[in-house]
């Protein structure tokens, strides 16, 4: 028997998408959403992954189960 449960979708993130986050002076990378796109444009490869994040995010603001892994972190 099939029930309907809502799909969940986990994303494989990389720690590129914040290439530029600066530790020494912002500290620690937050596990949140990072909205700032200047600090993923050093490569095509981590504005692609910052992109997907916040694609994510605004889908969970709409009520999707979602989450981004940056990996590497």
């Amino acid at each position: 028997c099939l029930t309907k449960q809502p799909v969940r979708l986990l994303f494989t993130s990389s720690v590129s998408s914040v290439t530029l986050w600066n530790p020494a002076t912002s500290g620690s990378v937050p596990e949140a959403n990072v909205s700032d796109a200047s600090l993923a444009v050093a490569t095509g490869y981590g504005a692609s992954k910052f992109v997907a994040e916040n694609v994510l995010a605004q889908a969970r603001a709409s009520g999707v189960e979602c989450t981004a892994l940056r990996v590497g972190q």
